[in-house]
Order: structure tokens, then C-alpha cells, then sequence
């Protein structure tokens, strides 16, 4: 990248040569990863995220730019849009293995992908042992959680050494939001 003031070499959000905040990346070719400076995998320390996420936002924060022109003050408010965009998605392992599968941030809320019969008729069936009083279904519901958590973290862990496999992340992200509601179900009173 050139920069826009001095048309020196820039390799991030501000020109090393003039000091000038530059574009932020475009949206379409924008990468959470790329943007913090981190590097592309799921196993990534939640301190480093914080860290890398301050480190920009101290380059590229508004009030740095509030005697800028106007072009700079919006840029600065995209790059600060973004970071934050990086640092929610980036700090959440479910969300940091989806962001790594799809390139997503979320599953779309309807239409998304199959969870599998067997899966929605347990969840049919827990939640109609919720709603009956079962006491049993909240350790049921922990247990299913806990596997499925489990089996997503195996699947990045093989994704951080090979790249490769990540097909059945975005089924074992939606058979979430199911435990979520079967868990608020089975507990109502902790909500």
C-alpha cells in the first residue's frame, strides 16, 4: 500500500514516513486476523487480542484526529469500527472458530446450517422435559454442551496444525444457539 499524503510504502494504519492515518482496509478484503496483527488460527491468547486491539486503537482513535480534515476524522472512525468488530470476534472462541470457517461473524438467523435430525428431536424433546419440570434436563443440556464445545475445540486445534477441516463448524456453532435455549429453558430462574 502507498500512502495517500507522502506516497511512501505503508504497511499499516499510519504512514511511518508522514505520520498521515491511512484507508483502513476494504470491508470485502478486510481480515480480523490481518488487521490486529495476529496471526490466523484459533488457539490465540485473549491478552494478545486485548493487546493487539490497543495498539491500533491508540494509532487510529478518533480523538487523535479531531483538528484533522474530515477524510481523516472518517477514516479514523471506520478504523475504530473495525478494530472493535476484530476484538468482539476475535476474543470469543465460538465465534473466532466460525469467523475461521466462513469467514462470518454470525450464522445467519434463519436458513442457516443442518444441526441433524437426531440433534433437533433430542432438542425437542429436552426442552418438552423443561417445560414438564424435569430437573434432570439442565445436566443434560450442560453435558451436550460441554461435548459439543469438546468436538469444536478438537476440530480448530486439528485446524491450527493442517489448515484444513473445518466443514462441520458452522452445524456444531448453530447446535448452540439450541443449548442456549434449552438451557434457559431448563433454568429459568438463573436468567
Amino acid at each position: 500500500m502507498i500512502c495517500w499524503n507522502c506516497r511512501e510504502p505503508v504497511g499499516g494504519a499510519v504512514c511511518p514516513g508522514c505520520g498521515k492515518l491511512q484507508p483502513p482496509p476494504p470491508l470485502k478484503e478486510s481480515d480480523f486476523f490481518s488487521l490486529l496483527g495476529l496471526p490466523r488460527k484459533w488457539d490465540v491468547d485473549v491478552r494478545a487480542v486485548d493487546k493487539a486491539w490497543r495498539k491500533l486503537t491508540r494509532q487510529t482513535h478518533p480523538d487523535r484526529f479531531t483538528r484533522a480534515r474530515a477524510v481523516e476524522k472518517r477514516m479514523a472512525q471506520q478504523w475504530t469500527a473495525r478494530a472493535m468488530d476484530a476484538r468482539a470476534v476475535l476474543r470469543e472462541p465460538s465465534r473466532r472458530a466460525l469467523y475461521l470457517a466462513t469467514g462470518q461473524t454470525d450464522l445467519p438467523e434463519q436458513g442457516g446450517p443442518e444441526v441433524g435430525d437426531d440433534f433437533l428431536e433430542c432438542m425437542f424433546e429436552l426442552q418438552m422435559a423443561a417445560r414438564m419440570g424435569d430437573d434432570s434436563v439442565a445436566a443434560q443440556v450442560e453435558a451436550l454442551d460441554a461435548a459439543n464445545l469438546e468436538q469444536i475445540a478438537t476440530i480448530m486445534r486439528r485446524y491450527d496444525d493442517s489448515g484444513e477441516g473445518l466443514e462441520q463448524i458452522p452445524a456444531l456453532i448453530a447446535r448452540q444457539r439450541y443449548l442456549r435455549t434449552a438451557r434457559k429453558l431448563a433454568s429459568p430462574a438463573s436468567e
